[in-house]
């Protein structure tokens, strides 16, 4: 059936912002955006007789009630989002579009012919690609780095330190060990705000165990 109306519309897709001390641009989009089709379909619901303005040859449905059959075509398209071939004959308009919008009713007390209103939205196939994902353990990076020159009066990270007190398994007083007393040590890692601070060791790179900052001081 010829649609009493059809009308194409298609956007660039470009987008408008402002520049200073230049004012509003237009900044050109890659891409336009999808074609949009509107069109308005009249279906009588008596098909049982042939119309003059009928294109198609055949008819699926006929009958006094053919017309509420494609009716239903049309909204079971909608509903699957059917991807349909549309071509408007005599012309070279011949694409895939989805129907993006539909609306179907009776106008001006007229119950013999349906008004359906269709918005079609232009297809482009497409295929995703999907990355593959790997799983990477957890590690834990060991950086080495050159002991710095501490400021006067600053113990850190290479300082040599005189130990009495306790040394510890973690820098949060866990499992207590040895307690020593005038230990030459160094300090090997520094732990700000935590209960034990400091890990000392006889030499650098050596780990004896955490202790608190009052019972080092500095050689």
């Amino acid at each position: 059936m010829t649609p009493e109306e059809f009308t194409v519309s298609s956007d660039g897709g470009n987008t408008k912002v402002d520049v200073v001390n230049l004012g509003e641009i237009l900044r050109l989009s890659p891409a336009t955006s999808l074609q949009e089709v509107t069109l308005t379909l009249n279906i009588p619901v008596d098909l049982s007789r042939r119309r003059a303005y009928w294109t198609g040859k055949k008819l699926r449905w006929t009958g006094k009630t053919g017309g509420n059959n494609y009716v239903k075509l049309l909204k079971d398209w909608h509903i699957n989002k059917e991807v349909l071939r549309v071509v408007l004959t005599n012309t070279p308009f011949n694409d895939l579009y989805v129907i993006d919008g539909f609306t179907s009713g009776f106008k001006d007390g007229n119950v013999d012919d349906w008004v359906c209103e269709l918005k079609l939205v232009a297809w482009r196939s497409y295929k995703p690609k999907v990355l593959a994902t790997k799983e990477v353990a957890d590690k834990v990076r060991i950086r080495t780095t050159t002991a710095r020159t501490n400021p006067a009066g600053k113990i850190g990270v290479g300082s040599s330190v005189i130990l009495n007190g306790r040394v510890y398994a973690d820098s949060y007083g866990n499992g207590g060990g040895m307690t020593f007393t005038n230990r030459q040590m160094v300090v090997t890692l520094v732990a700000p705000g935590r209960s034990m601070p400091y890990n000392v060791g006889p030499a650098a790179g050596q780990y004896t165990g955490w202790v608190r900052a009052q019972d080092i001081r500095l050689r």
